[in-house]
């Protein structure tokens, strides 16, 4: 039996069971396809002479494997950051997490790593927080249940601007009621890079074509679908920012369609963009401005008036998949 190539991001258990003419359950061996099956695995079901007037029926049940996603959220201070992770179940188990390795660029000691749950979803680290690493402890989940955390990245003070590390933050899940047992293991990189910017960005992305209302660091797209970029905005000095421009470009194998400024700070006046349909050297036009859809390359939003300490906002633009 071979499974379909859509699993291939999921777990399938195919049973297969005897019955008799009559329909009576005459019982029979199970069939499991492991972990990540992709399309080409196959496992088979023994049928004997006795078996020859019976109808074998098989069927297969989809379990979404688990998601694990970390996404840099605040600024916990000086030599400290924290980073919000989200675990999504796809079935019920529990999760323990960890931090598989850390490397950093240039070789240095005096990095570490701590995990908390985050049982509000908060997005940052709260007073009396549980700790989860070190040592790893797991968490009972149920399908569908996020489990959220923290990550907290302490920076030895020695670093210097340019510096990083590279934690493998990782997810263990065991599967509940599987026989034999299954388990499976997840990674993220949480990359930390000292800088001496004061301007914090965030990159997100959904997918409109499908539907998806929220906002989040990974996606999954297919030809056609429109996807929606956010580029959150924030503050961290003690001081205003002035004359800010925000750059990017549209991402490989898809084509622009608008572009917005999004959600802006009072602070924050007059804002004018360009984007592929009035490249440079074309006069930039007002970020509410509507332009055609088509082309490729840089998209950039230029504002007037300062952002404030501890100011935020977000700037919005939208590409189709090839």
């Amino acid at each position: 039996m071979t499974a379909p190539a859509s699993l291939s991001a999921y777990k399938t258990d195919v049973a297969c069971t005897a019955y008799d003419g009559v329909g009576t359950n005459t019982g029979g061996p199970t069939v499991n396809l492991p972990s990540g099956t992709n399309g080409q695995q196959q496992n088979s079901l023994p049928i004997g002479p006795g078996d020859a007037a019976k109808a074998i029926v098989c069927r297969y049940t989809n379990k979404s494997l688990p998601t694990l996603t970390i996404v840099k959220e605040t600024l916990g201070g000086v030599d400290a950051f924290d980073f919000s992770g989200i675990f999504t179940a796809g079935t019920g188990g529990s999760v323990g997490f960890s931090i598989d390795s850390a490397i950093s660029t240039p070789t240095l000691g005096g990095w570490s790593e701590k995990i908390f749950a985050d049982p509000g979803c908060t997005g940052s680290l709260q007073p009396g927080a549980t700790l989860l690493f070190p040592p790893s402890v797991p968490t009972t989940v149920t399908a569908g249940q996020q489990v959220c955390v923290i990550v907290q990245e302490y920076i030895p003070g020695t670093a210097l601007p340019g510096y990083t590390d590279d934690a493998k933050v990782r997810a263990d899940f065991v599967f509940t009621n599987a026989t034999p047992s299954l388990s499976a293991s997840y990674m993220v990189d949480d990359i930390t890079t000292v800088s001496n910017s004061a301007l914090e960005l965030m990159k997100e992305v959904r997918n409109v074509t499908q539907g998806v209302t929220t906002f989040d660091v990974t996606n999954k797209a297919k030809s056609g679908d429109t996807l929606e970029y956010r580029v959150t905005y924030t503050n961290n000095a003690a001081s205003p920012i002035s004359n800010l421009t925000l750059n990017d470009v549209t991402p490989a194998y898809t084509t622009f369609v608008s572009s917005t400024a999004g959600t802006t700070p009072a602070t924050l006046t007059a804002c004018n963009k360009t984007t592929p349909a009035n490249p440079p050297p074309a006069p930039a036009v007002a970020c509410g401005a509507a332009q055609p859809a088509g082309g490729t390359g840089p998209v950039s939003w230029s504002f007037t008036g300062t952002l404030s300490p501890g100011g935020t906002g977000f700037v919005l633009f939208q590409v189709k998949v090839d």
